[in-house]
């Protein structure tokens, strides 16, 4: 199993065709809201999963793609 990400499909021009973020709830609100305007600024849509960081790290763990990860404590994700 590889810790790296998996790579995301990319539009002709090469741009992301959506961001995926998997971000831990607490920091649901502002997420929310910098995605709606990174929306409008750019066109691309930002793709927002929110839950638990120890659940964050699993899914990373486990291969699952993503583009940005948003947690309150990087402990949670990266072990010591």
């Amino acid at each position: 199993m590889s810790n790296s990400p998996k790579i995301r499909r990319r539009t002709q021009s090469g741009a992301a065709a959506e961001i995926q973020v998997l971000c831990a709830g607490a920091m649901g609100e502002i997420v929310r809201d910098l995605g709606d305007a990174y929306e409008r600024t750019t066109g691309i849509k930002v793709r927002a999963e929110f839950s638990r960081s120890p659940l964050v790290r699993d899914r990373i763990r486990a291969g699952e793609p993503f583009d940005v990860v948003i947690t309150v404590s990087a402990g949670a994700i990266i072990p010591h």
